[in-house]
C-alpha cells in the first residue's frame, strides 16, 4: 500500500492502516516530500518517519519514485499532492482530514485555489466519515464510502501515557485546548486556570507546534505541544483527562469519540461555530467569553457528577461513527478493488 503526504498530521490516519497491512502481510511505502516552512512539514520531522518506518517496516521513497509501484491501492490526506501524481494508474483514495473537505470537495465552495469538486475528480474514492457530515457539508458523491476514520483506531492505555509524561494517575485533570493566538486574548485563561485548581484539578495545556506562547501564567502544570504524531499528543492527552476545556476546536470530535465531557468558550471570529452540531448535547456546556466564575464552576460539577454515555451514544450515531474495524474494513475495500483492477488488467 502507497502512502503520500507532506505533512506528518497524515500519519495519524495512515499509521492504524499500516499496521492492518502489517497484519496481512502488506508492504507499505511512505512517499514524501517538503512543505515547508510549515512546522509539520515530512523533511522537518524525518526522525519521526524514520523511527517510524524502522518499527513498521515502512520503505520510505520521494513522490517520484510511485510510478514503480503502479500496482498498490495509494492514500492520500485531502488532495494533499494529488494533483502531482494525477497520471499514475493507482487506484487513488483519499481520507479527509477534519473538515477541510469542505472547501475541497463541496460543490458549493468558492476557495479560488481549488475547483468545485476538484478533488473527487482525481481519486477512485473519498472516505468519508459519515453520510450526516456528507449531506451537512454538500459533499455527496457516488464516489464517497462511509467508513468512518482510521484516525480513532489506536490503542490509548492510560498508565503508559501517565508514565509518558511522568505524571501521576491519582490526581484529576483539565485538559486544556489552547486557543489560537489569534483568539487567547478574548478569554480569561487565568480566571478558568484558578478555579480549575480550587477545585483540585491539575491543568494540562496542550498547544499546536505553530502557536508557541510564552507567558508562564498560561502554560498551567504541563505544557505541551505535539509531542507524537502516532499516537498524536492530543488524543494520548484526551485519553487520560477528566474533561476537556475547548475553544470551538475541531478537538471536539476527538473529545466525543473518546467520550470526554467539554466546556467549550466560543471565541473564534466566526458567525456560526465550526461543527456546531456537535455541541448541542449535554455532554458539552456552552459558556460565553465574559462568563462569571460560579458558572463555570457549576459547568465543572455538572460534568462531574452526570453520566453522559447516551448522550454520546446519541451524538455519535447522529453525526460521526462507531469506531469498529475502521481500518480493518477499508484495508478490505481497497483490496477487493485491487483485486478486481488486476484481473480487468490480465
Amino acid at each position: 500500500m502507497n502512502f503520500v503526504m507532506n505533512q506528518v498530521t497524515a500519519l495519524r490516519y495512515f499509521m492504524p492502516l499500516v499496521i492492518e497491512g502489517n497484519r496481512r502481510g502488506l508492504q507499505s511505502r511512505f512517499f514524501i516530500e517538503p512543505k515547508p516552512p510549515k512546522y509539520n512539514c515530512c523533511f522537518r520531522n524525518i526522525d519521526v518517519i524514520k523511527k517510524l518506518s524502522k518499527e513498521f517496516n515502512i520503505q520510505v521513497f520521494r513522490l517520484n519514485d510511485i510510478q514503480n509501484y503502479p500496482n498498490s491501492p495509494t492514500f492520500f490526506i485531502e488532495d494533499q499532492l494529488i494533483y502531482n501524481v494525477a497520471n499514475i494508474k493507482n487506484k487513488k483514495y483519499i481520507i479527509p482530514s477534519m473538515i477541510d473537505y469542505i472547501a475541497y470537495h463541496s460543490k458549493k465552495t468558492s476557495d479560488p485555489g481549488h475547483a468545485p469538486g476538484r478533488y473527487v475528480d482525481h481519486c477512485d474514492n473519498v472516505f468519508m466519515v459519515s453520510e450526516f457530515l456528507a449531506s451537512y457539508y454538500d459533499c455527496v458523491s457516488e464516489k464517497n464510502v462511509y467508513l468512518g476514520s482510521p484516525k480513532y483506531d489506536v490503542a490509548l492505555k492510560s498508565q503508559e501515557i501517565f508514565a509518558k509524561y511522568n505524571i501521576s494517575p491519582l490526581d484529576k485533570y483539565a485538559l486544556v485546548v489552547f486557543p489560537r493566538i489569534r483568539d487567547h486574548r478574548k478569554i480569561d485563561l487565568v480566571s478558568i486556570y484558578d478555579e480549575l485548581h480550587s477545585l483540585g484539578y491539575k491543568i494540562i495545556v496542550k498547544n499546536r507546534g505553530k502557536d508557541h506562547i510564552s507567558d508562564k501564567k498560561l502554560a498551567g502544570d504541563l505544557y505541551l505541544e505535539d509531542v507524537d504524531w502516532f499516537p498524536h499528543t492530543t488524543m494520548e492527552l484526551i485519553k487520560i483527562s477528566d474533561f476537556i476545556i475547548n475553544f470551538s476546536s475541531t478537538t471536539i470530535k476527538e473529545s466525543i469519540m473518546l467520550r470526554k465531557p467539554i466546556i467549550n468558550f466560543d471565541i473564534k471570529p466566526f458567525k456560526t461555530t465550526p461543527m456546531k452540531y456537535l455541541y448541542e448535547y449535554n455532554f458539552c456546556k456552552n459558556m460565553d467569553s465574559n462568563f462569571s466564575t460560579q458558572q463555570l464552576r457549576e459547568s465543572i460539577v455538572d460534568i462531574q457528577t452526570n453520566d453522559f454515555t447516551k448522550d454520546f451514544d446519541n451524538c455519535i450515531k447522529n453525526h460521526l461513527f462507531e469506531n469498529k474495524n475502521v481500518s480493518k474494513n477499508i484495508v478490505d475495500f481497497v483490496m477487493k478493488r485491487q483485486s478486481t483492477k488486476n484481473k480487468n488488467e490480465e
